[in-house]
């Protein structure tokens, strides 16, 4: 019994490091409903590697950076992909384009680029 407590615990702990972005990106998206926007620039995107017994997943982290009130800030998003050449692709085509982002206005830190907002 002890053993599949422990095991449970580990299984908890080391998914929940696995989704923490993910769930970060879930909170930001929830409370921004309201948020006003601000153009951003999509600065570029690293590639994180997840394996596990259903495959592999390749998690793209897009980096950008926006202004309010003449105040340089920057923040990211998240997407999910299931082969690392969709993943190269995702964030070549996006690296250096424009994209409308929700701000948090009690704490411009805090960003969120929302799916239905669109990267030109």
């Amino acid at each position: 019994m002890v053993q599949i407590i422990v095991f449970l615990l580990v299984a908890l702990v080391v998914t929940a490091i696995m989704m923490r972005d993910q769930l970060a990106e879930w909170l930001r998206l929830s409370r921004s409903r309201n948020w006003p926007l601000t153009s951003a620039t999509i600065e570029g995107g690293e590639i994180a590697i997840f394996k596990g017994k259903n495959g592999t997943i390749f998690t793209v982290t897009l980096s950008y950076s926006y202004h309010v009130d003449g105040q340089y800030y920057s923040g990211y998003h998240i997407q999910d992909f299931n082969s690392e050449p969709d993943a190269e692709s995702y964030i070549e085509t996006h690296k250096g384009r424009a994209a409308d982002i929700g701000y948090d206005p009690q704490k411009p830190e805090m960003s969120v680029l929302r799916p239905e907002q669109t990267i030109r």
